[in-house]
């Protein structure tokens, strides 16, 4: 199990629609530098609240 955390990428959330779902893989990222910055999430999250 540890060792498919560390050398596979996420499963694609199957529930969480097609507004949170990319939002989700990204925040999944092993690399940091893929994951979004703070304000990014927040603006992404408004828009799907909207």
């Amino acid at each position: 199990m540890i060792a498919a955390v560390i050398t596979q990428d996420p499963t694609p959330p199957a529930r969480s629609g097609p507004v949170l779902g990319p939002l989700l893989l990204t925040l999944m990222s092993r690399d940091p530098a893929r994951r979004p910055a703070y304000a990014a999430i927040r603006d992404h999250l408004t828009q799907a609240a909207s």
